[in-house]
């Protein structure tokens, strides 16, 4: 029960400030927080209402970590993905068909690609210099691990 008012708490607050603070940047670092605060809510819940034990105590600290965590991918998975907001988009066409080429050109122009060249920039993993972006040492570094990830799993990057 605790595990649930504490996970409630967290999905609420943010989704609270995702409504009164819109952004295309993951805020992490908020999450964290947020996440730390329903954790909280649920030691608090868990020792003062329930009254759980000592024990009990550890695996109500993975419980909750445990659906953080589902969250995180889910929030991920859900808002951030490239997949689904192509699919919400072919939605909104009813049951016509939509042109390709109208939907290349609509979403190269959406500020996703924008959002993304920044926070790379802003993590030191590409550089923004005019009209042209340059993959740092670090930049490559991480994108040589992901292809030999890739090429591990016996798969190719997409996305």
């Amino acid at each position: 029960m605790s595990a649930g008012i504490g996970a409630a708490t967290f999905v609420g607050l943010h989704v609270l400030w995702w409504r009164c603070s819109a952004s295309n940047n993951p805020r992490i670092g908020l999450l964290f927080v947020l996440a730390i605060i329903g954790v909280a809510v649920s030691f608090t819940v868990g020792i003062l209402v329930c009254e759980i034990v000592d024990e009990a105590r550890w695996a109500l600290l993975w419980i909750d970590v445990l659906l953080v965590v589902l969250y995180f991918f889910l929030y991920a998975g859900i808002v951030r993905s490239v997949s689904l907001t192509l699919l919400t988009h072919l939605r909104q066409g009813g049951h016509q068909s939509l042109e390709l080429q109208s939907i290349i050109d609509e979403y190269s122009t959406s500020s996703r690609f924008e959002d993304r060249i920044r926070l790379m920039h802003e993590s030191g993993f590409v550089k923004v210099s005019g009209e042209f972006v340059i993959l740092t040492k670090k930049g490559r570094l991480l994108a040589q691990s992901a292809k030999g990830m890739s090429r591990l799993l016996g798969t190719v990057l997409e996305g």
